[in-house]
Order: C-alpha cells, then structure tokens, then sequence
C-alpha cells in the first residue's frame, strides 16, 4: 500500500500547482479508508468520503435509484464541506 501511495505522491508532486483528484474505488472493507488517510499523511490533501454524500431514505425514489451514479448527493455548482462529528 505504501508503494502505491509513494507514486501517487511523485505523480501530485510533478504537477505543479494544479489541482489533482485521486479517486478510490473497490468493494467493501478492502482498505480505501486506510489507504486514503496513508495518502491524507503522506501529501496532505484533503479527503473527501463519499459515506457523507450516500441518499437519506426518503431520497431514494425508484426513478432516483435507476440512474447511474443516482445513490448519491451531487451538486453541479461549487460546495464547501465540512465533517461534524457530534459527541453523545
């Protein structure tokens, strides 16, 4: 994993002062939150989980839920983000 993130990071590096997006994919509990904060610490980009974008149940209408890539929140316009963790 660390050999996989040190060539991500020459790849961010050789792109000087450009915005790069890495995105991560696979199947469950193979390690992308891992490997996406080993990336956070090795180059200090921000990372952005999609667990926070997925469809509240009322959201996820039929029609919704048939479009490609329908199972989650998207905007068209700029966002910011922001994690709040609440405590019990």
């Amino acid at each position: 994993m660390k050999d996989v993130c040190s060539k991500i990071k020459q790849i961010i590096n050789s792109f000087e002062k450009q915005m790069i997006i890495v995105a991560i994919d696979g199947r469950c509990a193979v390690g992308k939150t891992t490997f996406a904060d080993l990336l956070k610490k090795e180059t200090g980009c921000s990372v952005i989980h999609m667990d926070h974008f997925f469809l509240r149940k009322k959201q996820r209408t039929k029609q919704r839920m048939q479009e490609v890539g329908g199972n989650v929140e998207s905007r068209k316009e700029a966002f910011s983000y922001q994690v709040f963790k609440l405590k019990k």
